[in-house]
């Protein structure tokens, strides 16, 4: 009961201050005008001034739409940062773009003796309003980027995960690091790390080594193999509830049907 209670206060709480930077953001827009149809001495029309200004109104929803976009599209999850970047800012100014044109369109057709045409609008919003548009939505993409890695750099910090590993080879001993793995195979009663340095031999269990590693970096997606979820670049299903999975270094390993839903949760 208690915890229905919380998330209901929050939910009031996110509307209200949703409703509050509306309206902050209306009625600075008010006053810049009315500044500035005083300065110039041209008359000032609180309803025109409202429906232009909503163009700042629209990114309060975008915004939010490409942060929840940015967190938990899979998609995303086998592209560089960059490409990442790319599309979501590009697609939320595109959004806001036509969403905007569109708006003062029809409110105007709808409750002004006059309209403003969808081009004229969409000329106005690229000629005008374009670059301040993609430096919000960028800076939008950075905070999430910020704020995710902060996330899990708390989380990690609470564990104690291994990091490090010796194995032996023709007589040395090698430090691997566990971001170096791509992937881990059952070779009873042995363990096979198949990593950027080469294949190693390492006497432990699958399941008491995997659990050593953090969760967030490592999955189990067979009960005779895990991987490093950093090392996924793509993978397909075989239509019979199982998938192949490629990694980094080319290979393909089969995913068990018992074992993806972690994993595709894992990659959100």
């Amino acid at each position: 009961m208690r915890s229905t209670i919380s998330i209901q206060s929050l939910s009031k709480r996110g509307v209200l201050g949703l409703l509050g930077l509306t309206i902050l953001i209306l009625s600075l827009g008010l006053g810049q005008d009315y500044i500035q149809s005083s300065l110039r001495q041209y008359s000032f029309f609180v309803s025109e001034s409202l429906l232009f200004n909503s163009f700042w109104v629209f990114f309060i929803p975008l915004a939010l739409i490409q942060f929840k976009l940015q967190k938990t599209a899979l998609l995303f999850r086998f592209y560089k940062k960059s490409i990442k970047l790319t599309v979501l800012v590009l697609t939320s100014t595109l959004l806001h773009t036509l969403l905007f044109s569109t708006f003062v369109f029809l409110v105007s057709m709808i409750g002004f003796n006059h309209s403003y045409g969808f081009s004229r609008m969409l000329s106005y919003s690229l000629s005008e309003k374009l670059f301040i548009t993609l430096i919000v939505y960028t800076a939008v993409f950075l905070i999430s980027e910020r704020l995710s890695q902060n996330k899990k750099l708390a989380k990690n910090s609470a564990h104690n995960y291994l990091r490090n590993v010796v194995v032996n080879s023709a007589g040395q001993s090698i430090l691997i690091k566990t971001e170096e793995i791509i992937s881990i195979s059952a070779f009873s009663p042995y363990i096979k790390l198949i990593t950027t340095k080469g294949e190693f031999i390492y006497s432990e269990s699958l399941k008491s080594f995997v659990e050593k590693l953090n969760p967030e970096e490592f999955v189990r997606i067979h009960k005779s193999t895990a991987i490093n979820l950093k090392e996924v670049k793509s993978y397909k299903s075989r239509q019979n509830g199982d998938y192949d999975i490629v990694l980094s270094n080319g290979k393909e390993v089969r995913m068990s049907r018992n074992y993806s839903s972690v994993f595709k949760a894992q990659l959100a």
